[in-house]
């Protein structure tokens, strides 16, 4: 069972895991800024012109005329993006500026846009690398683009497109967008355009329509919805969902990928439940299985506390090796050896002690006192729960190598997860130029990047719900939780029916360590249901109390017992209020 500052460092490692798997989408998906467009510069665009010429095989041919006004500062290159969210390809042909000298082009793809850089200097002064303003430059781009003719249903095809883009940081005083498609179309009934153009005439074989906006805002674009009689019939696309709904497919591979996950380890992990017959007479006289109390207890919590350690304290001086001596007045316990804690300590097995009993045992008779005990016990719980998982393992309850099986469970995941991620934002900056392979890696890029954060929540989920019982250990775990629960729940005329017939000192003797760790809260009401049927007389031989003359009688020993366990409640409390959130993250980690 990992430790709490390991489980802490892996909680936090995969928060940060999640914020890095965010991060490409963010960086990618914010507007570029280039060297021509930070703050420091202030430039204008008097006016875009766009045409679309559309062809017979679904392409467009696109030729992009952008008059820029540098206005303040020093320029040395000017940014255009190109959005690709509603076209498969985007092939960049030439660059062309009237003002300026291109000294270079430089065009970047990722699957979201083609971010071209046009490098320019002077056209007087040949040896100055920037243009100073006051100057008007205007680029002319030519590109064709792909997959952009859509097809509606059997009659229709489509053109849906922004063809300016979001990604102007400036407002642009005029648009013009032209879009010429083959054929006189603009009188037949399937024909509709959105938003109204300005003109639509025949001519030369081509319906021209011509849109124009004026001051378009920044990072506001010029979308044009365009439907017209079927003369194309794209190729089937089997990624085509993908491609429209990137991020719903995305989400959707997530939570599939975790509910699937979630899903499999809890029926993986469903106990074995055990038939627990409520009011039958045996579970009261017959305890589910030989196990010690520390064992109950880590069987059933996972980790040890200081009820369990007083729980195997009563269950040493059960077993008479080690006397416990009450003072009512000190509000303390105080342990002593007996004849056999010596042979005991020597030969664990004969009395039927374990590793950690003698680990328990010696701690106890060197403090020799139930605060103190209490006080120090955190220094050997560790080893003490190692020592108890140990046999727990060899008993066949618990799995074996389970620590280092749940951390395989979390890290080979989260090693998927980053080598996923690294490879969604490979293909996401670095796609193959070539339309086929470029649409094939944007439909891939979304399932790779879903599945890269769905593997994370996998190891998450994985850790935390593989659990290390074996088929008897959950068995046996679901027994005694059902058993203790019984035991200290029965109330009224069925405890009385039940204690009136399996009643017996042994037994009232077996099950006090097992309520000790179990809940201190029940013990007062559980011990006043049995002094109807014992003996007077009858107390336990390894419970004394300081100061008391000749034998306990039952009524005794019960108001001295309580007094013991209220204030060994109290020092728990006490003890737990010093490093209260300490305490509170290890016991939710621990589980």
């Amino acid at each position: 069972m990992p430790t709490f500052y390991s489980k802490l460092f892996w909680f936090s490692f995969s928060l940060l895991l999640i914020i890095f798997s965010l991060a490409p989408e963010i960086v990618f998906t914010h507007p570029q800024i280039f060297p021509s467009q930070i703050p420091s510069k202030i430039y204008e665009i008097p006016s875009m012109s766009i045409v679309v010429e559309v062809y017979p095989d679904g392409t467009f041919m696109v030729y992009e005329n952008i008059t820029v006004r540098y206005v303040h500062g020093t320029f040395s290159s000017f940014g255009r993006l190109i959005p690709l969210s509603d076209v498969d390809y985007v092939d960049f042909l030439s660059a062309k500026a009237y003002g300026v000298n291109l000294t270079g082009v430089r065009a970047f793809y990722n699957l979201q846009r083609v971010i071209l850089t046009i490098y320019h200097r002077d056209v007087t002064v040949v040896y100055h690398s920037v243009v100073n303003p006051p100057r008007e430059v205007t680029f002319m781009f030519n590109y064709r683009v792909y997959g952009g003719l859509k097809l509606i249903d059997s009659l229709q095809n489509s053109i849906n497109w922004d063809p300016v883009g979001r990604d102007f940081e400036v407002a642009i005083n005029s648009v013009s967008i032209t879009l010429k498609i083959p054929g006189n179309i603009s009188s037949r009934t399937l024909f509709k355009v959105d938003p109204t153009p300005q003109n639509i005439f025949y001519s030369d074989n081509y319906t021209t329509i011509l849109f124009n906006y004026s001051n378009v805002p920044a990072y506001t674009g010029c979308r044009i919805s365009v439907a017209f009689p079927k003369m194309y019939e794209p190729k089937p696309d089997s990624f085509l969902i993908i491609k429209d709904y990137p991020l719903e497919i995305t989400l959707i591979v997530i939570l599939f990928s975790t509910f699937g996950t979630f899903m499999f380890w809890y029926f993986k992990r469903r106990r074995f439940m055990a038939h627990f017959e409520e009011y039958a007479l045996p579970s009261m006289v017959v305890q589910p299985s030989n196990l010690s109390p520390i064992e109950v207890s880590y069987l059933l919590n996972r980790e040890l506390d200081y009820e369990a350690a007083l729980s195997e304290i009563l269950e040493l001086a059960r077993k008479g090796v080690l006397n416990i001596e009450y003072d009512e007045v000190k509000r303390n316990a105080f342990f002593s050896s007996t004849s056999s804690t010596e042979d005991a300590l020597r030969n664990l097995r004969r009395y039927d002690l374990n590793v950690f009993d003698g680990d328990i045992l010696r701690l106890a008779l060197s403090y020799k006192n139930a605060k103190s005990f209490l006080s120090f016990f955190d220094d050997i719980q560790r080893d003490v729960e190692f020592k108890v998982e140990s046999r727990l393992v060899e008993r066949g309850y618990l799995k074996s190598r389970f620590k280092v099986k749940r951390i395989l469970l979390l890290s080979i995941p989260v090693g998927l997860s980053i080598a996923l991620i690294i490879a969604s934002i490979l293909m996401f900056s670095s796609p193959p130029l070539n339309p086929q392979l470029f649409s094939l890696f944007k439909a891939l890029y979304v399932i790779v990047a879903g599945f890269g954060v769905g593997f994370l929540s996998m190891g998450l989920i994985s850790f935390f719900m593989y659990v290390p019982y074996t088929a008897e250990g959950f068995e046996a775990c679901d027994f005694w939780r059902n058993h203790l629960n019984y035991m200290a729940l029965i109330k009224g005329d069925e405890s009385g029916r039940i204690l009136e017939k399996t009643a017996t000192p042994q037994l009232f003797e077996s099950y006090i360590p097992h309520l000790m760790f179990f809940d201190l809260n029940f013990i007062d009401e559980w011990l006043k249901r049995w002094i109807r049927y014992l003996p007077k007389d009858y107390s336990p031989s390894w419970f004394h109390v300081r100061g008391f003359e000749g034998k306990l009688d039952f009524q005794s020993f019960i108001s001295a017992f309580k007094s013991y366990v209220e204030s060994m409640f109290n020092v728990i409390e006490g003890l737990r209020e010093a490093l209260p959130y300490t305490w509170r993250f290890r016991r939710i980690f621990s589980r």
